[in-house]
Formats: C-alpha cells, sequence, structure tokens
C-alpha cells in the first residue's frame, strides 16, 4: 500500500491492519492518521461537554429592556470603526504562549537523547542495513539501506558492533537500496559489516531492569515501610550473602524504596552502610538515566507505546480522575490506544497538573 491510498481512506472508523503496518514505518501519513484522531477525540469532548449544557430553548424567556437595541447598534458602531483601524494598521503577530511538560527538560540535547531513550524502550530498535562503504579521513559512510526502507535524507541512524554503540551517523544521500551518511559523533572507527540501527539498541536484561523500575511507581505503603527497615537490618549483616540477598531486595523495592531511603532519617547509618546504600542509589540513577531522565513514569505518549500490561494499568490508573475518563471510563486496551492518547494528551495538558503524593493527574482548580 502507498501513501496517497492510504490518505485517500483515511480518516478510518476502526483499526485497518494495512493502514497501521503502513504508518508504523511512515511518519508522513503516521502524523496524518494521528491528526485525524486528535480532531476527531477533541470534537467529541467538545460535544459531550456541550450536550452538558442547558439548551437555550428550556430557558425561561426574559423581557428584554428597550434600551437594548440602542446600545447594540452603538456597540456594533463602535466594532465596525476599530476593526477598521486594525485592517489599516501592519499586523502584529502575537507569539504564542510555550506550555513545557512536566516531563520535559530545557536543554535541547538532552530532550533528543530522552526520546532516544523512550523510544529505543517503547519498543526494540529496528536494524536498518549493515555498513558497506567507509570513506577514510572523510566522515562519510555508506549503509546497504535507502528509500524502499523509508529512509529520507536528514535521518539519524545508529552504528553498533555487537550491541555497543559505535557511532551516530546523519544521512546526506539517498538511494534505493543504498544511502550515503555523515559521522556525527562516534566513540570509535566505524568498520565494513557493523549494523545499524534506527535508535541505540538496549540489551534485553537492562530494558527489563528500567521498565521494572517504571512500573514499580506508586504512592507509598505501610508494607514498604517494613521491607525497608527488614533490608537495611540484612545490609548491616557480617554475611556477605544476606547483604547481597538484602541489596537485591531494596533495588526490588523500587521506588518507593527510593523514596522512603531519600527521606532524612532519626539516625544516621553508619559509613559502612551508607557505602552499601550508595550501590542501590548508583543503580536507580543508572535505570533513570536509561529511561531519560525523571518523568518517564507521568509520560502519557511514552506508556501508550510500551507494549507491555502494567504500561496500560499504569496509564488507567494515573488519568481516571481527569476527563473524559472519570465520566466515561478509561479506553479498552488496543492497537488505536497510543493515537487516542496522543491526539486527547497534546490538547489536555494545559488544563491538567502532577499530583506527585496521589501518583497520578488531577484536573486544574477553575
Amino acid at each position: 500500500m502507498i501513501c496517497s491510498e492510504v490518505q485517500k481512506r483515511l480518516p478510518v472508523e476502526e483499526e485497518d491492519e494495512e493502514i497501521l503496518r503502513h504508518t508504523q514505518s511512515c511518519a508522513a501519513c503516521r502524523r496524518m492518521s494521528d491528526a485525524y484522531d486528535r480532531d476527531v477525540l477533541l470534537l467529541r469532548e467538545g460535544l459531550l461537554e456541550l450536550a452538558g449544557e442547558t439548551s437555550p430553548r428550556l430557558r425561561e424567556p426574559r423581557m428584554r429592556p428597550r434600551w437594548l437595541f440602542p446600545l447594540a447598534v452603538a456597540a456594533g458602531t463602535f466594532l465596525a470603526v476599530l476593526s477598521f483601524l486594525i485592517w489599516k494598521s501592519p499586523a502584529v503577530k502575537v507569539p504564542e504562549p510555550v506550555r513545557v511538560d512536566p516531563a520535559e527538560q530545557d536543554d535541547g540535547e538532552a530532550v533528543r537523547r530522552r526520546e532516544e531513550a523512550l523510544r529505543s524502550l517503547a519498543d526494540s530498535p529496528v536494524r536498518r542495513g549493515q555498513v558497506v562503504g567507509i570513506a577514510e579521513g572523510s566522515g562519510y559512510v555508506s549503509i546497504s539501506a535507502g528509500r524502499n526502507s523509508h529512509i529520507q535524507i536528514g535521518d539519524e541512524l545508529t552504528i553498533c558492533r555487537r550491541g555497543a554503540f559505535v557511532a551516530k551517523v546523519v544521512v546526506t544521500e539517498v538511494g534505493d537500496l543504498q544511502l550515503q551518511s555523515q559521522v556525527a559523533f562516534r566513540e570509535s572507527q566505524p568498520r565494513l559489516q557493523d549494523d545499524v540501527f534506527d535508535s541505540v539498541p538496549i540489551p534485553p536484561a537492562e530494558r527489563k531492569a528500567a521498565l521494572d523500575y517504571l512500573f514499580s511507581f506508586r504512592p507509598v505503603e505501610e508494607k514498604d515501610r517494613a521491607g525497608i527497615e527488614e533490608a537495611l537490618r540484612g545490609l548491616g549483616s557480617q554475611d556477605p550473602a544476606v547483604r547481597k540477598k538484602s541489596l537485591k531486595d531494596l533495588l526490588q523495592g523500587g521506588a518507593p524504596a527510593r523514596f522512603l531511603l531519600e527521606k532524612p532519617a532519626a539516625g544516621s547509618p553508619n559509613e559502612e552502610l551508607q557505602a552499601r546504600l550508595k550501590e542501590a542509589f548508583d543503580r536507580w540513577t543508572q535505570l533513570e538515566e536509561l529511561l531519560g531522565g525523571s518523568g518517564a513514569e507521568r509520560d502519557v505518549e511514552f506508556l501508550a507505546l510500551v507494549d507491555d500490561v502494567r504500561a496500560y494499568e499504569r496509564l488507567k490508573r494515573i488519568l481516571s480522575a481527569v476527563r473524559p475518563f472519570s465520566k466515561e471510563g478509561f479506553p479498552a486496551q488496543g492497537s488505536g490506544l497510543a493515537s487516542t492518547l496522543r491526539g486527547w494528551w497534546k490538547g489536555a495538558r494545559g488544563r491538567i497538573l502532577w499530583n506527585p503524593a496521589a501518583d497520578r493527574y488531577e484536573e486544574r482548580d477553575p
């Protein structure tokens, strides 16, 4: 199926497997499909709010004052003169206020790294091809992929060797089956037969650990406090096996365990225990860096793309207190959830706030 055929069939009322397969690999058609989904969702939400208002026909008729008509004529004359003056004046473009999502960061490079990390965690990176040519000294690399792989000029690709990062390249020329690229930055020199991906691959074990940590976010419970106390006693043991098990239990406590340990305690732990706790904090920091920084636990678009039942359950919980889900319930799990929530999220970010204590989104005060 080609782009023109997909665009003629948009929008679709229910999921179409052919269109879904095409939009997964074609960014332009995916943006068009998402725009249709967003408009439909916003229209639906607006109609629901309109339906809740009292119909003008059911309102009690009131006598209009006799001076209302002259006042309306005067106001209309004033607006006509004002509009004529504005029309004659040079156009002034008013800048649109920019809203920054709580999960976003100010540094552009940090945002790019975060998006790349979340894309890799949401879905395994696609292997595009291999390095088939290197121009020594110029930084140009030839890769066995092209237009047939839906690659365009300006796309960024990652070169890896046996799973380890080698270099990031930017596409400069594209043929049907081969492309030319220039190295943007590298950790080592690319070689022939190196693998090329659309983002940096994350080892499966690290991906699982990062997602386990992500889905551990929730309000602290009493059982978390008991588990922390038991783990701390184990970390103070002289038996290495007990200390190793206690550290593992502590890490499995995830976000609630980290939150409790970050709070100032009445009794300060000794230096030896502090060193063992630092190992746990270093691991949590490593997992957050793998997730692209803090805030991934409330990133609606990212959670909607993660193929994990825990992601759906978390979305359902953190969005249950905001419209329209507070009234209509949360959408059923399915392939169309990501596009539905992406469209809703763009229109709803201005009217909701994140409540860290309740670990969910809530409506702003009117």
